[in-house]
């Protein structure tokens, strides 16, 4: 995984790309969410709402708290995904559970609390 992180800061999507792949087809949920992101900005892919959804999904259904958050907002704003408040709220909630601030600070601005 830091051979992946380290080639994707150095702009070396085509490596990043490889390793988080690799990883992912493992049900590594952190490559998954990588990729996810990957798709999502283009880098090394062709750009894909999509295929990133998919990915950040499969990462947040394997419980990583960074994808959870990032699915909350592809509900909440991306275009391609049909807006569904309740599921974003959802996430963000699970997100929120293993200490996402920034979860946190979504659900606050959607009028949820969160305890």
């Amino acid at each position: 995984m830091d051979q992946g992180v380290d080639a994707y800061k150095q702009g070396d999507f085509e490596q990043a790309l490889n390793i988080f792949s690799q990883l992912a087809e493992d049900d590594n949920a952190v490559a998954q969410f990588n990729l996810g992101v990957m798709y999502d900005n283009g880098q090394g892919v062709r750009q894909s709402n999509k295929k990133a959804f998919s990915l950040v999904e499969k990462s947040a259904e394997l419980g990583f708290s960074e994808a959870q958050f990032n699915l909350g907002l592809f509900y909440i704003n991306r275009i391609g995904v049909r807006k569904f408040k309740q599921k974003a709220i959802y996430w963000y909630k699970k997100a929120a559970a293993q200490g996402d601030a920034d979860a946190v600070e979504s659900l606050k601005k959607l009028g949820v609390k969160f305890e």
